[in-house]
């Protein structure tokens, strides 16, 4: 494959997660309780990847270790994580999602489902279709990575 191919490639994703982004911002508007779309994505790994040491959860996510401090002491005094000492390293903090975490995760998953389903109603029946088996083999080829 050619280098040229592979960068108009990777420039197409640059451009689609903006406008996805854009599009799903609106949402946080009624973002279940006061979360924000970080707590939501703290939340989202941790359901994904299981338990997690805070400097691994703000790398992945490229916060800052301040700002992910904030955001993690949020999340343990709602109730939707807790947090435990690493068993192999006393200074290192691993939060585990609870609960109340994933309900309030699958609350915005739904949020988000029914507004993208709401901005989805105005494509033509042709083009959701077409949208829908591109981004189904989007899914199985993105697997590979």
């Amino acid at each position: 494959m050619s280098q040229e191919i592979i960068d108009k490639v990777a420039l197409d994703f640059m451009r689609l997660f903006p406008f996805l982004y854009k599009n799903l911002l609106s949402a946080e508007k009624e973002l279940p309780g006061n979360d924000s779309r970080f707590q939501i994505s703290i939340l989202a790994l941790l359901k994904h990847k299981g338990p997690s040491r805070i400097i691994d959860i703000g790398k992945r996510l490229l916060l800052s270790k301040p700002y992910m401090s904030t955001l993690i002491s949020r999340l343990i005094q709602e109730g939707k994580a807790k947090k435990q000492s690493d068993k192999q390293d006393k200074r290192a903090m691993i939060i585990t999602i609870t609960k109340k975490g994933e309900k309030t995760l699958l609350e915005c998953k739904q949020l988000i489902r029914e507004q993208l389903s709401n901005e989805l109603k105005q494509l033509k029946k042709e083009d959701i279709k077409q949208l829908h088996e591109s981004l189904q083999q989007a899914r199985i080829i993105m697997q590979q990575l």
